[in-house]
């Protein structure tokens, strides 16, 4: 005589999965809804290598406006060479060019920065 199957073995019922075969697929979704919801961070933005010795260049020009333009420019560079432009930059004639290297000073929290403009 033979013993009837268990009920897990009947066609239409499906066994449960065990927690550990399921773990991969949990951690991948609370890793994409942790991704999705945290907040964006700054993206540094890629410069081609030759941009700071433009804007540099660009700073010591005759023209008022190619001195703006750079002076609105300098945010975009890294901290270290922007801090150095910036003092170099500070003692313009113009005062415009003065108020956007400010501005790029305040952005990078450069020490001693209102000391430069007046």
């Amino acid at each position: 005589m033979t013993r009837p199957r268990p009920l897990y073995y009947a066609p239409g019922v499906r066994r449960s999965v065990s927690p550990l075969r399921r773990l991969p697929h949990v951690l991948l979704v609370v890793a994409a809804s942790a991704a999705a919801l945290a907040p964006p961070r700054d993206a540094a933005a890629f410069l081609w290598p030759n941009v700071p010795e433009q804007i540099a260049r660009a700073l010591t020009s005759g023209d008022v406006s190619e001195r703006r333009l750079a002076a609105t420019r300098v945010g975009e560079l890294a901290p270290e060479t922007a801090i150095g432009l910036i003092q170099k930059g500070m003692s313009d004639p113009d005062v415009e060019v003065r108020l956007h290297l400010a501005g790029a000073a305040v952005r990078f929290r450069m020490r001693r920065a209102g000391d430069l403009v007046i």
